[in-house]
């Protein structure tokens, strides 16, 4: 038997299937453990630049306690929110001009993984972070997957890539991971009784077996490898796009 590893369905769909997903009860809960552990993380980032790839719905700003005010969200539907279509493997942007990369499931449904992370390699500036949200196969939501691989449905057939395998890929670009968790260790059972009833599961694995949960968020940093003096983040970059584009407005997504 032949496991299906990735969805027979366009951009589009996958990215309608994931807000769909997270505007349902097991991803509103599993979204708001993500948002606690990114709101851990991103006070303590600073910079011009932020880039958020991946759009869940006009509800969802996942770096809205960001330090970074200029942030940018690309997907592949336009919504409101949403700055920039674009392909994640071929960014719109020049060498060095990013300081904050946040990619939610983009390596999850992506046809080529290692493309993408080259991409955000070349955008990152020297030192420049980068936060990895993704489904973990070794996890409850890795045996759901295969109880649903036939379906062709989102999440369930996209691909879950082990931390272990996560890790590898970063180091050999050159990024060291600061810091991980994981979140979600209650079958995904579409259930408000059950869901609350398996409250004790959530609480038990967070604390015994604190890298089973469903969904990997991993803080990495691209390293400094060069004697190429680094260019101050304090300093106004001139232009983040490439070329002749236009910068986009992102005063919509500043708060406060």
């Amino acid at each position: 038997m032949k496991v299906r590893y990735s969805c027979d369905l366009t951009h589009a769909q996958i990215s309608t299937g994931l807000r769909t997903w997270y505007a349902s009860k097991v991803g509103d809960i599993l979204l708001d453990d993500i948002q606690i552990q990114l709101d851990a993380w991103l006070p303590q980032i600073f910079g011009f630049y932020a880039l958020q790839i991946g759009y869940l719905g006009h509800k969802t700003d996942l770096l809205i306690n960001s330090r970074i005010k200029r942030r940018i969200t690309l997907d592949f539907i336009q919504e409101n929110n949403v700055n920039l279509l674009a392909n994640p493997d071929n960014l719109p942007f020049q060498e060095d001009s990013l300081d904050l990369v946040l990619l939610m499931h983009t390596l999850d449904f992506a046809e080529d993984p290692h493309r993408i992370l080259r991409e955000i390699d070349r955008t990152l500036i020297p030192e420049g972070h980068l936060i990895i949200i993704g489904f973990n196969p070794a996890s409850v939501y890795g045996v759901w997957k295969l109880m649903q691989w036939r379906k062709n449905r989102v999440p369930w057939c996209g691909r879950f890539y082990t931390s272990a395998r996560l890790r590898d890929w970063l180091s050999l670009l050159g990024f060291d991971v600061l810091a991980s968790s994981t979140q979600g260790f209650r079958p995904p059972v579409q259930h408000t009784g059950l869901q609350q009833r398996m409250v004790i599961l959530e609480k038990a694995g967070a604390r015994l077996v604190p890298y089973l949960g469903g969904i990997h968020v991993i803080l990495a940093q691209k390293k400094v490898v060069s004697l190429t003096p680094v260019r101050s983040r304090w300093i106004p970059r001139r232009s983040l796009l490439a070329g002749n584009l236009t910068e986009p407005s992102t005063r919509k997504m500043e708060r406060g």
